[in-house]
């Protein structure tokens, strides 16, 4: 019995992925109820969880040794802070491109140091 229900908990990381794409060709660009939209982003995260479980089993294969898959508590902080000071001001329009572009180039730039052993 037990060995089944893993079977079956197994195999939503195939399935999820092909609901939250048919989710999103069916809802995309239409006007739609909060519950909807609610719904179609906890398909759309949980696509994206599958696709990380993928990864982790592909590097659990392939690489030797203990592996580190996240960040720490100051680095999560920090990326957080890029994230907001970068979409408040390119995404009102109070930014010029070359300013969008220096937030982008340190976000890119805190995520290589932040990768980076």
């Amino acid at each position: 019995m037990a060995a089944k229900i893993s079977s079956y908990l197994i195999w939503w990381t195939a399935y999820v992925p092909v609901l939250a794409v048919a989710a999103l060709v069916l809802t995309w660009g239409r006007e739609l109820s909060p519950s909807i939209v609610a719904l179609t982003a906890v398909l759309l995260a949980a696509a994206v969880l599958a696709a990380v479980h993928h990864a982790e089993v592909v590097a659990m294969i392939w690489l030797p040794g203990p592996r580190l898959l996240g960040l720490g508590a100051t680095q999560m902080v920090l990326l957080a802070l890029t994230v907001v000071v970068g979409t408040l001001t390119v995404v009102p329009g109070r930014a010029t491109v070359l300013q969008g572009g220096v937030h982008r180039a340190l976000l890119a730039a805190f995520l290589f140091l932040a990768a980076s052993p």
